[in-house]
């Protein structure tokens, strides 16, 4: 059986984690035709091998003899930018992590930002996760050699700024998350080849998203979360 990561199947190609169409939308609360359109309507701000993989031909054909497919085969056939994984497809795209980014920008919902910063957490960036813990496990059991007695401290309390428990402050937070994600993604836009007209409408479309974490952060400075005590 495939790897399943919170009722996602595990897709890898090219040592990269991946998601197909089909999950991308499901995740997303939406369907396939809008994850399409979406991506044809923006069609020049994604880069092949940095937004999705494509795969054709024998690599295509390779790729799906190991992968089971009943929990992803659906979609419609036609052009391969607007395919899922059909088993008579001849070509696929498989989005990357920021792939799934622009997505989220494009739909612009609740659900897509926060199952965005899920999908980063606990699917994307799993397998680094994993690969760390070893490592940290085994500084955590490694032998201690002490010449002189340790003493554990006492706990102490300090004055903080209850900022985790403040609903109101943690929503402007997540609403600066979703600011600079944005910006970030036109950022990659302007880094590459594109027209004097397209260079003049993404300048806008950054000047508009400025003032939009300007102002977010202003209201970030108006709150005055309470002050509390904390046992560390």
């Amino acid at each position: 059986m495939s790897e399943v990561i919170n009722g996602i199947q595990v897709i890898e190609v090219r040592g990269i984690r991946v998601l197909t169409t089909q999950q991308l939308a499901d995740a997303y609360g939406t369907d396939q035709w809008r994850i399409r359109e979406n991506f044809k309507r923006n069609r020049n701000r994604y880069t092949e091998g940095k937004h999705y993989i494509k795969l054709e031909g024998k690599e295509l054909k390779d790729w799906k003899d190991r992968v089971q497919f009943a929990p992803i085969l659906d979609g419609e056939k036609g052009e391969c930018e607007f395919q899922t994984l059909l088993k008579g497809a001849k070509c696929a795209n498989l989005w990357t992590e920021r792939g799934a980014l622009l997505h989220a920008k494009s739909l612009n919902t609740d659900q897509a930002w926060e199952v965005y910063d899920r999908l980063v957490d606990f699917y994307f960036r799993a397998k680094e996760r994993q690969q760390d813990k070893p490592k940290e496990q085994k500084a955590a059991v490694a032998p201690v050699q002490q010449t002189v007695p340790v003493h554990k401290a006492h706990p102490m309390k300090i004055t903080v700024v209850d900022v985790p428990d403040n609903a109101q402050v943690q929503e402007i937070l997540k609403k600066l998350r979703k600011d600079i994600a944005g910006i970030d993604a036109v950022i990659d836009q302007f880094n590459r080849y594109i027209t004097q007209e397209d260079y003049e409408r993404l300048g806008r479309v950054a000047d508009l998203m400025a003032m939009g974490l300007y102002k977010d952060t202003l209201r970030l400075a108006d709150i005055h979360p309470n002050v509390v005590e904390k046992t560390l």
